[in-house]
């Protein structure tokens, strides 16, 4: 059976690639180690993994997830289950195919396979299971902007790790927390949960959970406008990163870098990174961080007037962003469209779209998000020539970004409505 399953494996991959495929097989099992010659079915969750990430590399990202689902499909998520080692092993099996879900931008599935974790780990009264389990679900509703099923999640979690002092629990749900307080605009709150979340995250997750957190912190610090600070910590947070082979927080990272380029009005460096962080994110398959590059891609372009560039990318990022139901990303993107068509002068395209994105800001409770869209209509009517809507629109943008301590955006608001 294992002899039939191993060939069955390799043939999938010879198919597709050729002489390189029993080859990729090979090397993605030595990496894990594997036996190549000797593949069993509890292997098939960590390896159909590797091999989607690579395919996605070197071929498409269609072809990597047909893959995926094809291997699985060899045995029954039971017999897979079966499988492995104990609840530890069956725990990491379910984890390894929701995390693929989740980079792939299935977050239906993630959530389902995550949740079967959940179900398993109560079953066996395993609290480190069930913190996990909740953490994971609630990265997918922080993705998908959905922030108030993530809180319950993440309460949820925090609660259970520290009933049992499960320190990696508590760090992971305490970087959940301090990432809700971001994007909310409590700027000061958010600052003190990711520090609380450090901490934890050097003695428990050196690698992972702690370069994530340098990355947030340095977020935090870019939306307030301390520059130095942010970039002081996003190079902590790569150097960690790079050193762990964490190719999708690699990717996050360069955007982010991109975003304080573009901000700068250094475009054409920003679109340095924004490229980097959309190769970095196809390795993995990272649907979503790809999106979100190419949006900000788009608004470079169309910064840089080059129009044709702009909307394929714009276009593109929709797509991805509408299939995998990501809410947030969908919101930047209308207001990168809004921008898109107000530097063409196409004026009622443009507020459609801003006013589009401020409806969803609204409904995501994303208090900065919102105050953006204000300012980015705000400047919309003033190079449409119309001060009094520009100036009514601005100063909800001051109003909502002196609500959250967003002093960068304060100072850019003033500026643009001395301008009037």
């Amino acid at each position: 059976m294992t002899e039939n399953l191993t060939q069955t494996v390799k043939g999938i991959m010879q198919r597709e690639m050729r002489d390189m495929g029993p080859y990729i097989v090979q090397k993605q099992c030595r990496d894990l180690m594997i036996d190549p010659e000797n593949i069993l079915v509890k292997d098939l969750p960590k390896l159909s993994k590797a091999l989607s990430q690579v395919m996605v590399g070197i071929s498409s990202q269609a072809k990597a997830q047909a893959i995926y689902n094809e291997i699985l499909k060899l045995h029954s998520m039971q017999s897979i289950l079966d499988g492995q080692s104990g609840i530890s092993g069956r725990l990491e099996a379910l984890f390894d195919l929701g995390d693929t879900s989740f980079i792939t931008g299935v977050w239906g599935d993630a959530i389902s396979t995550y949740g079967k974790a959940m179900d398993m780990a109560v079953a066996e009264n395993n609290g480190e299971g069930q913190a996990l389990s909740l953490c994971k679900i609630a990265d997918v509703f922080l993705q998908m902007g959905q922030y108030a099923k993530a809180t319950e999640k993440l309460t949820d979690a925090l609660k259970i790790s520290e009933g049992m002092d499960f320190r990696k629990g508590r760090a992971l749900a305490l970087r959940g927390f301090g990432y809700i307080h971001w994007r909310r605009g409590s700027h000061q709150e958010a600052l003190g949960t990711l520090e609380g979340c450090l901490a934890l995250a050097k003695e428990v997750d050196p690698e992972g959970i702690y370069g994530t957190c340098l990355i947030d912190i340095g977020n935090v610090h870019s939306s307030m406008g301390n520059m130095k600070n942010c970039l002081s910590y996003y190079d902590m947070g790569q150097s960690v990163l790079a050193n762990a082979g964490d190719l999708s927080g690699l990717a996050r990272l360069y955007n982010n870098i991109g975003d304080v380029h573009l901000l700068e009005q250094n475009y054409k460096k920003a679109l340095e990174y924004f490229k980097k962080s959309k190769s970095t994110a196809n390795k993995v398959n990272n649907q979503g961080m790809v999106a979100w590059a190419l949006f900000n891609m788009g608004e470079t372009y169309a910064k840089l007037r080059d129009f044709p560039r702009a909307k394929a990318c714009l276009d593109e990022s929709k797509k991805i962003l509408q299939r995998v139901d990501d809410r947030r990303g969908l919101v930047a993107v209308e207001k990168n469209m809004g921008v898109y068509h107000s530097l063409r002068q196409e004026w009622k395209l443009a507020q459609k779209h801003f006013e589009n994105a401020i409806i969803m800001s609204v409904e995501l409770e994303s208090p900065y998000d919102l105050g953006l869209n204000h300012f980015e209509m705000g400047q919309m009517f003033r190079e449409k020539g119309t001060p009094a809507p520009a100036r009514t629109s601005l100063n909800k943008a001051l109003k909502q970004f002196q609500s959250i301590g967003s002093d960068l955006e304060v100072e850019m608001v003033k500026k643009a409505l001395k301008k009037l």
